[in-house]
């Protein structure tokens, strides 16, 4: 490896453990490994969403070295591969507590998470078992490619805790699925087998080798091409600045509503929600 290269410096200030997301260079395949290990769940706090940004954000130095690394794989441990944010840690209830700027800044945050990876100037790869939920599934569909275990499920329960789908992902399901299946994830908070999505997400018995399979042929590709077309698409699909504002307002104001705080109330008291619309 080209020690010189901008590679080894984004190695060197991601790879590890950190915040319950671990990174590791693996050169023998020419790929970055992201790892979502949060303990049971994955569940993604305020911390997870600041390390999983400061990578994304590293990672677009890859532009200048992809002959070191030519792919991203994102993946977790455990049998789900996230249950989505995490509404119970204390650090980000504190933050939201703060006021309506707090709330708008968090739900910007989280465009810029997505944002971010899907800006990164090398293939992406997420691969995923089990639940796939809300903050994890908005990562696992703005990935280039999708590998999933059969019986993986995709669902965003964000309309059953009165809450906005925010994070700029609905543009980005509504380019991949369609509007019947991204109604169905939005606004109904179905559960969508990976069976149903075939199009869309690739079903394999054998993820991780599939994902091997799937870098060693995109790192065959000559990286300036590849780098060219993504950018191509990519830009294709942003939303405006416009858009991505109106995103972040509403994601705020409804966790700001009494219709969150029943929500909240409901799921702790596995009670159904009492909807006053306000």
């Amino acid at each position: 490896m080209n020690v010189q290269s901008g590679m080894v410096t984004v190695v060197t200030e991601i790879t590890g453990s950190s915040e319950g997301v671990r990174v590791g260079y693996e050169p023998a395949h020419a790929l970055l490994r992201v790892t979502i290990d949060n303990g049971p769940g994955n569940r993604i706090g305020l911390a997870q969403v600041g390390r999983l940004l400061d990578i994304a954000t590293r990672l677009s130095t890859l532009e200048s070295a992809a002959d070191e690394c030519r792919v991203v794989v994102l993946d977790a441990v455990g049998a789900d591969f996230s249950h989505g944010a995490n509404l119970s840690d204390p650090a980000l209830i504190a933050r939201l507590s703060e006021g309506h700027d707090a709330r708008l800044a968090f739900a910007r945050r989280g465009q810029e998470l997505v944002s971010r990876w899907r800006a990164i100037p090398v293939p992406t790869i997420a691969v995923a078992t089990g639940q796939v939920v809300g903050a994890g599934a908005c990562l696992f569909m703005a990935s280039d490619f999708r590998i999933a275990a059969p019986a993986t499920a995709i669902r965003f329960p964000e309309i059953d805790r009165g809450m906005h789908l925010g994070w700029g992902i609905v543009p980005r399901l509504l380019s991949l699925l369609g509007e019947p299946r991204t109604l169905k994830l939005a606004l109904l908070g179905e559960a969508l087998d990976v069976s149903d999505l075939a199009d869309t997400v690739t079903v394999a018995c054998d993820p991780p080798g599939e994902v091997l399979c799937l870098a060693a042929g995109l790192a065959a590709k000559a990286p300036l091409a590849v780098r060219a077309i993504l950018d191509v698409l990519r830009q294709s699909q942003l939303a405006s600045g416009a858009g991505a504002d109106t995103d972040a307002e509403r994601w705020a104001d409804t966790l700001a509503s009494a219709d969150f705080a029943e929500a909240m109330a409901a799921w702790y008291g596995r009670r159904a929600a009492n909807w006053k619309g306000r």
